[in-house]
């Protein structure tokens, strides 16, 4: 088949919507697949691109989008009230718009511009510019978020009278995540329904997810689930570990933090009640600096015992993980987090390592962590803190923890997601 990948993320952007994307891409391909990809310039790097050798051809069109954030980020500076502004004739300076003003002033012109989305101007440039003339596609894949992807999708379809599938990393506008109100979010529901009406097939990343997306659609929804590479996983080499090695347990966290969602509070109660009761337990966040985090680190005593990094690239953060003792799992703990499959857990199950999930015990991530026993789930400082104990004991008399067990990731690697998506394509495909 010749398939066509429309994603504004797309390795090398260092970002977990482009792991995804570029994974279909490589398996396809070597499927034997002919490939075209429809992406912005990225914005960050660390993610390893396609191999050359697979015919896998990226159009990257630049996002002007870009260029606007970062006049906006100016303007964010001469708006806030914690720095003097000087204006000609006035010695005072100006304090800047009230917090409160400013921010309701800001959600009001984005809700505006950024429709339906903040990508929606590399959308149709996108649209203009792909150069698909000497390459029919046979089938287009578009997922989202942004929405803005299946705008382009659907766009290119009707142009060239091809199918093609809405594949669903997040909710949209029926997700708990969206950031504007009522009288926008019934606008942006209108047109996603209108949007994806069109698709020949749906995807989705969890069950749950699948299930309410077929609710809202009135259509059958197919899982695909993100997955893992067993090939970016080496096993760390046997050493014998130093006696403060030994009685520390460390755990690693690779990705953003949000205070009361993704949220480290508990464990940090119960890493604290542990202090003098023989279990030394350290934190390492890599890409969780914010100021907030930083606070509540100093706030809780634990200087010293959790360590923030900045962001590193995907191999490192993979081997990061494959060398902690246990790996945390931040979630938000709500009932409306339960549609969220983060691409997160993946890794974790390509690390082997045990996971300490701290979030909604009936999302479909605990689901996973459950079911293919995978770790412990928690939220309570005391059952947070007796897991904790029962891992520094067990690497305290075996001198390692054990690791997860190779059997837990059967049937989710990213090549067998990629080949459900192929099976997929090739039904809706004349």
């Amino acid at each position: 088949m010749r398939i066509l990948l429309i994603c504004p993320y797309f390795p090398p952007e260092n970002a977990i919507a482009a792991v995804r994307m570029g994974s279909f891409a490589r398996h396809l391909a070597e499927a034997g697949d002919s490939i075209r990809v429809l992406a912005r310039e990225p914005e960050t790097s660390g993610l390893s691109e396609p191999d050359a050798e697979l015919e896998i051809a990226v159009q990257r069109v630049p996002d002007p989008a870009i260029a606007t954030k970062m006049h906006l980020r100016r303007l964010a500076l001469m708006t806030d009230p914690r720095r003097l502004v000087d204006i000609p004739g006035n010695s005072q300076g100006n304090q800047g718009l009230v917090p409160a003003v400013r921010d309701k002033v800001e959600r009001g012109v984005r809700s505006i511009v950024n429709f339906p989305d903040p990508f929606t101007y590399w959308a149709f440039r996108a649209i203009r510019k792909a150069d698909l003339q000497d390459w029919m596609p046979d089938v287009i894949v578009a997922s989202a978020g942004p929405m803005s992807s299946f705008v382009v999708a659907q766009r290119l379809s009707r142009l060239y009278k091809v199918p093609w599938v809405a594949d669903y990393r997040d909710l949209l506008s029926t997700g708990f995540y969206f950031p504007f109100g009522r009288f926008r979010r019934s606008i942006d529901r209108r047109v996603e329904y209108s949007l994806v009406k069109g698709a020949s097939a749906i995807t989705a990343v969890s069950q749950p997810m699948a299930d309410h997306l077929a609710r809202f659609h009135g259509a059958r929804v197919h899982l695909v689930m993100n997955g893992y590479e067993p090939t970016e996983f080496g096993v760390p080499p046997a050493s014998e570990s130093s006696p403060a090695a030994v009685s520390q347990l460390s755990l690693v966290y690779c990705g953003e933090v949000y205070a009361g969602r993704r949220d480290p509070s508990q464990l940090f109660k119960a890493m604290r009640t542990l202090q003098g009761h023989g279990s030394d337990v350290t934190v390492d966040f890599y890409g969780a600096t914010v100021n907030w985090l930083q606070e509540l680190v100093v706030r809780e005593g634990l200087v010293g015992r959790v360590h923030l990094h900045k962001r590193v690239n995907h191999a490192e953060s993979l081997s990061l993980q494959c060398s902690a003792d246990v790996l945390l799992l931040l979630t938000w703990n709500d009932p409306r987090e339960a549609y969220t499959m983060t691409g997160k857990v993946f890794e974790y199950i390509g690390a082997r390592r045990p996971i300490l999930m701290l979030g909604y015990k009936n999302s479909a991530a605990a689901r996973l962590v459950r079911d293919r026993r995978l770790g412990v789930i928690a939220n309570e400082p005391d059952d947070i803190a007796a897991a904790l104990s029962a891992w520094a004991r067990e690497k305290q008399s075996r001198g390692a923890i054990s690791q997860v067990s190779e059997g837990a990731g059967v049937g989710l690697t990213r090549r067998d997601q990629a080949l459900a998506m192929r099976a997929i394509l090739t039904r809706i495909t004349p």
